[in-house]
């Protein structure tokens, strides 16, 4: 998603690998006047979204497709992006 596509709003990126909760997240930040970025499966496929665009928030399941991914958390706050963690099972590091 490139910040044309939807000018004048604030982009939240989206790191679910459940589908009903993606697609679900998604419906609840676009009706709240938000454009979305995602939902992203994987951990590696939400860094390459963030790379490639500029998103001002992020909502990251701990626990995507291929394991834990605090690489994304740790390139979000890199980068200076606010963001929430959501975990079910899974265990959050203290650093986060």
């Amino acid at each position: 998603m490139r910040e044309s596509e939807f000018p004048g709003k604030r982009t939240v990126l989206v790191a679910e690998h459940q589908a009903v909760a993606g697609m679900w997240l998604e419906d609840v930040l676009t009706d709240a006047g938000f454009a979305v970025d995602g939902p992203h499966p994987s951990c590696e496929a939400a860094i390459a979204a963030l790379a490639g665009s500029r998103s001002d928030y992020a909502v990251v399941n701990v626990d995507l497709s291929q394991g834990p991914c605090f690489a994304l958390a740790c390139a979000l706050r890199m980068a200076d992006v606010p963001f929430v963690l959501l975990s079910g099972s899974a265990r959050v590091l203290p650093a986060f």
